[in-house]
Parts: C-alpha cells; sequence; structure tokens
C-alpha cells in the first residue's frame, strides 16, 4: 500500500484518472503527501480536481485510491475491434465466476502519450476513452516505435490495462474516489494557492489582471505544457549525459589505439607526464 501511494504522489506535476458517482472519468492533478513522514505518520493525500480558475483542492481517501480491484474483462481483442463506444458497451459481461483478467486500483496514472490524448477530449465517458486510446497507441508505436519490439510491447500494454480500467469504470467495477471537501483546511487552501500560482493562473501585468482563460481547450493545453516541462527537461539532461559519456569513450578509445603503436618506454613516459599525483604514475 505504502509503495503504491509514493507512486503516484511523488511527482507534484502528475496527473491522475478515477471513477466518479456516475461512472465517468475524472481528471485530478498535482498529489501531494502531506503525511506519511516521521513525525507525522499518518497519510494525508491532496490534489486539485478540475482544470483552471476553478480547481479545487480536495483531500482523497488514500486507502480507498490504492485499494487493489481485480477485473474480470471481456476478451481485449472484441473491445479493440469495436468501432463505437455503444459497441464496447455492448459487449457481454463476463460473470464473478470468471477468471480474472486485470489487477489494478481505483485510480489509473496514465503515460504521458495517453494522457496528452484525454486530455485533449471533450469527453469523461469511459467507452469513448477507450477509442481514443486505441488510437493515440496506434499513432505512438507508429511514429515513435519503428523497430523497437520492446517499447511496442510496453505500449500495447498501457493501453491494455487502460482499456481493462476503463472499461471497469464504465460498468461500475471501479469505484468511485472518495474526495473530501473541506473549506475551513488550512493546508488544502495552501496547496490549492500554491498550484494556481505555479501552473494554473497566467501572470499578472503591469496593466491589471488577466483573466483566468475560461475555454477548455486552451486550459488543458496550458496545464499540460506546465507539467510536461520537469518531463522534457529531465529528458534533455539525460541525453546530453549520454552525449557527453559517449564523448568520453571515444576519447578513451583514440588514446587507447594511439598508445597501441608507441614503443612500451614511450608509453610509460607519457602516462607519467600525464599523472597528476606525485607520488604515483598515471
Amino acid at each position: 500500500e505504502g509503495r503504491r501511494i509514493r507512486n503516484f504522489t511523488e511527482d507534484l506535476n502528475s496527473i491522475f484518472f478515477a471513477a466518479d458517482a456516475e461512472g465517468k472519468i475524472q481528471t485530478l492533478h498535482s498529489p501531494k503527501n502531506l503525511g506519511g513522514t516521521r513525525t507525522r505518520s499518518t497519510h494525508k493525500i491532496v490534489a486539485l480536481v478540475g482544470m483552471g480558475a476553478r480547481a479545487t483542492a480536495v483531500q482523497l481517501d488514500e486507502k480507498h485510491a490504492v485499494k487493489v480491484v481485480d477485473l474480470r474483462c471481456p476478451n481485449l481483442n472484441l473491445i479493440d475491434v469495436e468501432t463505437t463506444a455503444a459497441g464496447i458497451k455492448a459487449i457481454p459481461i463476463p460473470d464473478d465466476n470468471a477468471v480474472v483478467t486485470c489487477e489494478t486500483t481505483n485510480i489509473f496514472l496514465p503515460a504521458p502519450w495517453l494522457k496528452n490524448a484525454i486530455l485533449v477530449e471533450d469527453t469523461v465517458c469511459p467507452f469513448e476513452l477507450i477509442l481514443v486510446s486505441h488510437q493515440a497507441s496506434g499513432d505512438f508505436i507508429q511514429n515513435h516505435c519503428e523497430g523497437d519490439q520492446d517499447l511496442q510491447s510496453e505500449i500495447k500494454a498501457h493501453h491494455d490495462a487502460f482499456v481493462s480500467w476503463a472499461w471497469g469504470v464504465g460498468h461500475g467495477k471501479i469505484e468511485a474516489l472518495r474526495l473530501l471537501v473541506r473549506p475551513d483546511d488550512g493546508e488544502l487552501k495552501a496547496h490549492e494557492v500554491e498550484i494556481h500560482a505555479s501552473a494554473i493562473l497566467p501572470p499578472v501585468t503591469v496593466g491589471g489582471g488577466v483573466p483566468a482563460p475560461t475555454d477548455t481547450a486552451a486550459v488543458m493545453q496550458q496545464l499540460t505544457a506546465s507539467l510536461s516541462k520537469t518531463s522534457e527537461e529531465t529528458a534533455n539532461a539525460n541525453q546530453l549525459a549520454r552525449e557527453v559519456l559517449e564523448l568520453k569513450r571515444e576519447k578513451e578509445e583514440t588514446s587507447k589505439n594511439r598508445l597501441k603503436k608507441l614503443h612500451g618506454t614511450v608509453t610509460t613516459l607519457i602516462r607519467n607526464a600525464a599523472s597528476n599525483d606525485d607520488e604515483r604514475p598515471a
């Protein structure tokens, strides 16, 4: 349980999905654990629900959020060949004695390619979002995974996991996430103010305040861009580190090749001259 809680609270920039009371998919973001420490052992998980200026901080029932759910789904191939949400919904539901096909939780953490595809859609219907995932996974594999069978398998597995989870939401197999709204909770309000200031609301100009965007697509694009910034910077840093390491290896290999052509005595003299240690040759 502790590991599952850390998985969705360790990144303040993350987004996750949950079921609501109507069997639809709701989006929450900016999770944070205000507890779970030595001085405060009790977990207190907070996040924001909603987008733009109306985003509100809520407290999650963390045990319910990460509760393990055993799903008995139809054959996923039957779902993948359907082209309409109604067709997916109409697929017969396996009975309670069927084999468990997927182990998941009441919340779902989407991969970036899936998150970006869903956030720009104007629907919260789980069966419609299954179609979105099918299209997005296919596009990502075609554009980014050519010749990489392992990555293709990872994308397909993540798509299958989301399809199973979303199907469970649509058929009431995933319970609605338990949220607590506490207007007088200072910690909730502080978290809300922090996220609004850093990721949601636009900056205030000298001539006056700029109103928060109300267009849903604009808000989603703004939030997605902000939340993706950290991931992009990390990826760039990792790429730079790999390039530096590769240059270092090439330099060392070139140096070795040159030394092989020299007489042993000359090689020793060069290494001694290159040493930074007065007591010990290089």
